[in-house]
């Protein structure tokens, strides 16, 4: 076992850990920003000796690859469990200074019982509310407008690909007296692929939801963006209008508004989207991860202006062909 570091830029997973070909300890790693390329990485080095092993150590968290772990889906993996009563070594007036503070929270409950935590009460969405404002994908009303929200995420994570639409709506059995503008949340495309992979994804999203533009986030290289959706387009023949939005302003500021949709049963899912959801009911401006399955919902959001001014720094391409939907090009 041995201190691998590399330096400069490289593509593969190394730098200041404790690894080797035969074991490895990965010390809170479900903390680490980015566990599953990371995990990727390490199981392909794990190749030599007659039983080549890793042990984790962490406190746990809502992230996909955890919750795989800890229901026993990851082959050749034993789960062992702790509490903070288990150590021996804590003094007991210190874990009682920790149960008074903590205690009957949801840190507590993470940080100290070792139990994922599903929803974290930081977070601006809860299960509950998301479930409420539920419905059924066959249940849609006819939408006015649908787009695809687009979150690059600078080549470094998922980027983030929402599809969601927007109509006048007065939902039956209600007590609402007019219809009121509904947001609903039809698609989660969110992948880790190369450019021309994910440019793709984000084309075809709109082609098969029939969507009306894509909005982009652009802080992660606009004209990168662009031409990826616009090289996509030209090779399966659409012609999609695509805007453009400045984040100029923190996740927190910009959810918010979504969040209050939905607590209201405005802003609704049309089928069940897990990974989507994890993210909007544990994600928190003090983690130092980036929730770009969040972030490309909350773009659409914001672009179907279903709230209430539009983020500072909006802006458009190809405005003249705004209100165009996807039509063929020709050859």
């Amino acid at each position: 076992m041995y201190d691998l570091t590399v330096e400069h830029d490289h593509e593969f997973f190394a730098g200041d850990l404790l690894v080797s070909n035969c074991f490895a300890w990965l010390e809170e790693f479900a903390a680490w920003r980015y566990l599953d390329q990371a995990y990727a990485q390490l199981r392909f080095g794990l190749r030599t000796g007659p039983h080549p092993r890793w042990v984790g150590s962490t406190t746990p968290r809502a992230r996909p690859l955890i919750k795989k772990l800890n229901e026993g889906r990851v082959r050749n993996t034993v789960v062992t469990h702790a509490t903070v009563r288990d150590n021996p070594h804590i003094s007991p007036e210190f874990l009682e200074s920790l149960l008074e503070a903590y205690g009957g929270t949801s840190l507590a409950a993470q940080e100290l019982e070792g139990r994922i935590v599903d929803e974290d009460e930081n977070a601006l969405w809860t299960r509950d509310q998301i479930e409420r404002a539920r419905i059924l994908p066959n249940d849609l009303p006819d939408l006015k407008k649908i787009t695809v929200g687009v979150d690059p995420s600078g080549g470094a994570g998922e980027q983030g690909i929402v599809v969601s639409g927007r109509t006048l709506w007065l939902p039956p059995e209600t007590n609402l007296g007019k219809p009121m503008q509904h947001g609903f949340v039809l698609d989660d495309r969110t992948c880790h692929l190369k450019p021309e992979g994910w440019g793709k994804r984000v084309v075809n999203a709109a082609i098969d939801w029939e969507a009306d533009d894509i909005v982009v986030e652009q802080n992660y290289g606009r004209d990168m963006a662009i031409a990826t959706i616009r090289s996509a387009s030209e090779i399966l023949g659409v012609n999609i209008p695509i805007r453009v939005t400045n984040a100029t302003r923190g996740k927190k500021v910009r959810a918010e508004p979504v969040s209050a949709l939905t607590a209201q049963e405005r802003w609704h899912h049309a089928g069940v989207f897990e990974d989507l959801e994890d993210q909007l009911a544990t994600w928190h401006d003090d983690l130092d991860w980036s929730p770009d399955r969040l972030d490309a919902m909350v773009w659409t959001a914001w672009h179907l202006k279903l709230a209430h001014t539009s983020p500072a720094g909006a802006g458009s391409i190809g405005t003249k062909a705004a209100n165009r939907n996807i039509v063929p090009t020709s050859h």
